[in-house]
């Protein structure tokens, strides 16, 4: 069972390799293949390399385990809540149990984060040196030696204590317990929809890319009076091999410094690939 894979796992690769770049030895073994060859190289390959693109992605952009460190954090510092705390929000005020400022560290104490301050100004914060700072009327920011300010809702009614920091720790436990479980479900059924849609997209792009390469060819037959009967199924055939090198150049521009691949370019490089595979696949050695 382990060498048949072992096999597979060969033989995808070998043909992975051999259809990097159109060569002749292996494209006029493709025109003597079945279809379903290649098709299960194109719905293999482009389905793995869907699957490392989505993988980049997500723990690039999403950062899944700096969510679940920021979690944790604000787990552990819920546990320090001063018991004697109490903070109302009414009517766009904010009041307190207590005399002094309470402060929230972040990052073991290196960085200040919040500032509870109701009676300070919100010019206040730049003294504390704090991120965020609330006062009895609004919420401050300091970012970039720049300080934004937004006043309280008068309709909200909040209520902050002992009681219901507890309860907010209780709701983070189940949501450190149960995110691993929704992040691989829904990473699941991102990556299912993502690759669906991208076999569907670039089979079209290689059926349009086919054709336009039967146009080229049959102008070009009568120029050079061509004897070799092109069918578009294995023009087709061919660009599900030729596509590789395309795919992989513009999943690299998307991580690079460059934007996508812009489908009219991206077009273009199928239909040169295509074009080359069925010049090595048929004329070459002629």
């Amino acid at each position: 069972m382990i060498n048949l894979k072992m096999k597979k796992v060969k033989s995808f690769f070998a043909i992975f390799f051999n259809s990097l770049l159109p060569q002749d030895r292996y494209y006029q073994k493709i025109v003597h293949s079945k279809f379903n060859y290649s098709l299960k190289y194109y719905l293999s390959f482009l389905s793995l390399i869907n699957f490392v693109y989505i993988t980049i992605l997500v723990t690039a952009y999403l950062s899944p385990f700096k969510i679940i460190n920021t979690v944790f954090d604000i787990k552990n510092r819920l546990q320090t809540y001063p018991p004697g705390l109490s903070m109302t929000l009414r009517n766009g005020n904010l009041t307190t149990t207590l005399d002094s400022p309470y402060f929230v560290w972040s990052d073991k104490r290196s960085n200040l984060f919040l500032v509870v301050d109701e009676f300070s100004a919100p010019q206040k914060i730049k003294e504390y040196q704090s991120q965020v700072m609330l006062t009895g009327k609004e919420i401050v920011f300091y970012d970039n030696k720049q300080i934004t300010t937004y006043p309280y809702n008068n309709s909200l009614k909040i209520d902050v204590n002992q009681t219901s920091v507890q309860k907010l720790g209780r709701s983070l436990n189940i949501f450190l317990v149960t995110y691993p479980y929704l992040f691989f479900v829904l990473f699941i059924l991102g990556y299912l929809i993502f690759n669906l849609i991208s076999l569907g997209i670039n089979f079209a792009m290689i059926a349009v890319a086919s054709l336009l390469v039967l146009t080229i060819y049959k102008l070009l037959k009568k120029k050079f009076a061509f004897h070799k009967v092109l069918h578009i199924k294995k023009i087709i055939q061919i660009g599900l091999h030729a596509i590789t090198l395309p795919i992989i150049l513009d999943y690299i521009f998307s991580f690079s410094n460059f934007s996508r691949i812009l489908p009219l370019t991206y077009l273009v490089l199928i239909i040169i690939f295509t074009f080359t595979g069925i010049y090595e696949a048929y004329f070459d050695h002629q």
